[in-house]
């Protein structure tokens, strides 16, 4: 009983307090106490804090906290900062949200509800009524809390070699290829280059580095957007992307909340009475909320990734209920109501052999539910392109997109040319579960050019290039489940200039997973024209294949055991055998295999990902070949605190700082663990939304004050995270004297570093085994000092 009382005291002093901290009943404790030091009134002092605030376990960023007089009930949050908490404000009394002071109580805002407030972490945890809460982004941080980053460099790499030998003529090739992706971030600028690096046998050039894009880039947040200055391609969802030197403004959606950017049906109407509101989807409730007497309107709904019609349920106060449809089908590119998009490039056509001026830009729109309209323009020296078009949403029929692009080029020699594309897209979700995800038809008159076609005729003296480019094409794709398997069809047509025949591709395939063994039939055909002078002369090929995997154990290791065989025209083409597993970080495969002409291989590929690089090495050999490969990639970032390496590679970084601990994990990846200083590199941040990232201290070197920490990175940020360490030890020693227990317990310089424990003993931390301490404690209403030296065998030490 004795030890159980401890245990519960000792757990109740280290709780975080709110507010002032909990007297007790000190008749618990067995022995002398130093009770009225334990059960002194612990206030906040008044002032301002920076807090981290939760409500409802969602971080919402860092905000000002105002302490009034140092009790709980005096905490106060700005009315300012009220619109950042993504609360319902119009369920406020009006009196609480227009009060003169500027502020609101705690009390207030939390509507019945309650809150933690830790002083020692900084934070302040709210539980709230739902009702209060707006769901409409969850995933959603206020601007004002995106962390533009550190300063710093990093360099992505891949490294490639190749090495052939060719057994008919004894020669070797062998080829090194080596790309590189950096950047370089400084006060909030991002420059970027990318290019690689290309040598090996053979080769005239030789060795030596090739820039593909090269540009500074930086976020504009209060337009949601991004500027570029440098060679980069055109982002472009309707015309070809352009290589340029220029500069670019286009919107970037994932600055803005889910809500605004992914594509839902807005619900409308008016309540008669009081009502719950029950929306779902293939039959699952996706939202269910109340909603007062009156016009209504609902524009915060989350895809789901079904793209079945919504079915919307009223149920009045009455208990009378109301059931209507709302039509969803999508694709990409389609708005949410009132959602916009837009891009611009301004510059000059990289390509090798031209330079003419190039201005670009796109707007897309969505008006309502059923429509969203786009538009677009390309200029160029000597070109000119217009394209205008809109996607529709059809009750019950599925979603239409059509465009039409209109295209002017004076090609020199070639003369003018003048044409038009004409582009339609559907897509349909059936109630057999049928999903018809694109069917896209495209039409190009005779002298439509894109700036593309237009660059590239030039460079011919004839009409020779252009009477060869596909004029006509169209595509179908669709899955159907059948049974425990699904079922896929896709197909491809295309149509050249001055040909009347079009080029055909089908393939359909068949997957099924029965009791963990997969299977794959798949079906192919391709009518291929080659002669552009005569169209009989054309290539047609059957193909057919079929795949099995079995998983098995092999020395309690899970392997996969696949066989594989394929056809060509009705006739046997090749078969192989592939055995593969993984064992913690090593991933292998062995594959034998034997073709028609009766060439037999045999090949090896292992990769490993250790903390700092990924690695990978292959060997094959055939009848007339043998080839060996091997590769690695990984990243790594120099900042003001060193240089850090990780096998990851990415845009976004994260350096982690745990100063003192060594080899603890970032977010339970063993892969990822803090180096000799107490740093790690995480190289796959999301910009824009909330990344967590969570420290454990396996080996319980040291102690880490509060080990989940949050930053919203920008667009190609380096953040940083911090982490308050205490590498001390922990010492106890025996004290033969009956010292109170929780007196405090000092160092040399007067820091209180322990406590006196239940039957003597003290307990303290420190960096270095100290050869003195001091205990303080009240005695008969006066302070008591002692000195215990530590250097004394256990039975003599005292308490002087």
């Amino acid at each position: 009983m004795f030890n159980k009382f401890c245990i519960i005291f000792l757990f109740l002093i280290t709780m975080p307090f709110s507010g002032r901290a909990d007297s007790f009943n000190t008749s618990f404790l067995v022995g002398n106490t130093a009770a009225s030091q334990w059960n002194s009134d612990i206030e906040i002092e008044p002032g301002t804090y920076d807090f981290n605030l939760y409500i409802n376990d969602r971080w919402l960023g860092t905000f000002p906290i105002f302490v009034k007089d140092g009790t709980r009930e005096s905490i106060y949050l700005s009315l300012s900062d009220m619109s950042d908490f993504g609360l319902k404000l119009d369920r406020y009394p009006k009196d609480v949200l227009d009060n003169d002071s500027g502020f609101i109580s705690i009390e207030a805002m939390i509507a019945g509800g309650s809150f933690h407030f830790d002083p020692n972490g900084f934070n302040l945890s709210i539980t709230m009524p739902q009702a209060y809460i707006d769901m409409s982004d969850v995933n959603w941080v206020d601007k004002k809390n995106w962390d533009q980053g550190i300063n710093g460099a990093y360099v992505n790499y891949h490294a490639n070699y190749f090495n052939n030998y060719d057994k008919e003529t004894e020669q070797y090739t062998e080829s090194l290829f080596l790309s590189l992706n950096s950047g370089l971030n400084l006060f909030g600028i991002h420059f970027v280059d990318v290019g690689s690096v290309t040598s090996g046998s053979g080769q005239n050039n030789g060795s030596g580095y090739i820039n593909t894009y090269r540009y500074a880039e930086k976020a504009l947040l209060d337009i949601d957007s991004l500027i570029r200055v440098g060679k980069q391609p055109s982002s472009t969802s309707y015309f070809d992307s352009i290589k340029h030197t220029g500069v670019s403004l286009r919107k970037d959606m994932r600055m803005l909340p889910d809500s605004y950017g992914r594509y839902m049906p807005v619900i409308r109407g008016v309540a008669a009475e009081q009502a719950v509101v029950t929306i779902r989807q293939d039959g699952r409730v996706i939202e269910r909320l109340n909603i007062p007497v009156g016009e209504y309107r609902l524009d915060q709904l989350m895809p789901t990734g079904s793209r079945s019609d919504l079915e919307v349920t009223l149920t009045y106060s009455s208990g009378r209920q109301e059931h209507f449809i709302v039509p969803f089908s999508t694709i990409s590119g389609m708005l949410r109501e009132g959602s916009s998009d837009y891009n611009i490039h301004v510059g000059r056509v990289e390509d090798g052999q031209h330079d003419d001026l190039f201005i670009q830009g796109e707007y897309t729109r969505g008006v309502n539910n059923f429509l969203t309209g786009y538009g677009g323009a390309t200029w160029s020296d000597d070109y000119q392109s217009y394209l205008l078009g809109s996607a529709i949403s059809i009750p019950s029929m599925g979603y239409v997109s059509f465009d039409i692009e209109h295209s002017m080029a004076d090609l020199n020699h070639l003369g003018h040319y003048q044409g038009q594309k004409y582009h339609l897209s559907y897509s349909k979700y059936f109630s057999t579960k049928t999903n018809l995800t694109l069917a896209s038809y495209f039409y190009k008159t005779g002298h439509y050019l894109s700036l593309q076609d237009s660059l590239r005729a030039k460079d011919y003296r004839d009409e020779s290039y252009l009477s060869n480019r596909v004029k006509e094409g169209y595509s179908i794709n669709l899955n159907q489940p059948i049974g425990k398997g699904q079922v896929y069809f896709d197909g491809y047509f295309s149509r050249k200039s001055g040909v009347s025949s079009f080029d055909k591709q089908f393939n359909l395939a068949y997957n099924q997973t029965m009791n963990g063994v997969h299977y794959s039939v798949t079906l192919g055909r391709s009518y291929t024209h080659y002669d552009f002078f005569n169209e009989r002369n054309s290539v047609q090929e059957n193909r057919m294949g079929l795949s099995i995997s079995v998983p098995l154990s092999v020395f309690d290791n899970k392997v996969t055991l696949t066989g594989r065989v394929s056809a060509l025209d009705e006739a046997y083409r090749s078969s192989d055998v592939i055995l593969s597993g993984y064992e913690e970080d090593l991933t292998y495969s062995l594959n034998m295999g034997h073709d028609k002409d009766s060439n037999s291989y045999l090949s090896a590929y292992a990769s490993y990902q250790a903390s700092k690089v990924y690695l990978n090495a292959s060997y094959s050999e055939s009848n007339g070949t043998r080839q060996m490969a091997a590769g690695a990639s990984g990243s790594l970032l120099a900042y003001h605190g060193g240089v850090l390496a990780s096998s990851q590679t990415g845009s976004n970084f994260v350096v982690v700082e745990a100063p003192g601990i060594e080899g603890a994990t970032i977010n339970n990846d063993h892969k990822v663990r803090t180096n000799s200083d107490g740093q790690a590199l995480v190289a796959t941040a999301s910009p824009y939304r909330k990344n967590t990232y969570t420290i454990q201290n396996e080996d319980a070197q040291g102690s880490i004050t509060g080990n989940m920490k949050y930053v919203v990175p920008l667009r190609g940020a380096i953040s940083k995270v911090s982490y308050t360490t205490d590498t001390a030890k922990r010492f106890v020693f025996q004290v033969s004297d009956a010292l109170p227990f929780g007196s405090e317990v000092f160092n040399e310089a007067q820091e209180a570093i322990g406590y006196v424990l239940q039957g003597g003993r003290i307990t303290f931390r420190s960096e270095v085994a100290l050869g003195e301490v001091w205990i303080r404690y009240l005695k008969e209403g006066d302070w008591v000092e002692c000195r215990v030296n530590l250097q004394e065998e256990e039975e003599s030490k005292r308490c002087e």
